[in-house]
């Protein structure tokens, strides 16, 4: 995919081009995003929900909109014994 270039408005908003946006699957108004500071720029990508507590992105239960992994449950499910 080649390059775009925009125009930043006053208060730092920056309209990512369609193609690209559906091209990496974050299309959808309200899509969570991550800005990653890079050496020569920023890099932006789609925010994958994550465990809490290991950063896991692998086996997870949703609650309130927060994740945590299955083992990480079962840590603290054996600390509560």
């Amino acid at each position: 995919m080649e390059s775009v270039e925009r125009k930043m408005d006053q208060i730092g908003r920056v309209v990512i081009p369609r193609h690209m946006r559906t091209a990496y699957g974050i299309d959808g108004e309200g899509t969570d995003v991550e800005l990653i500071p890079m050496k020569d720029g920023i890099l932006i990508r789609q925010l994958k929900p994550s465990c809490l507590v290991c950063k896991s992105e692998d086996n997870l239960i949703s609650y309130r909109d927060r994740y945590i992994c299955e083992e990480c449950l079962k840590g603290f499910n054996e600390q509560d014994k």
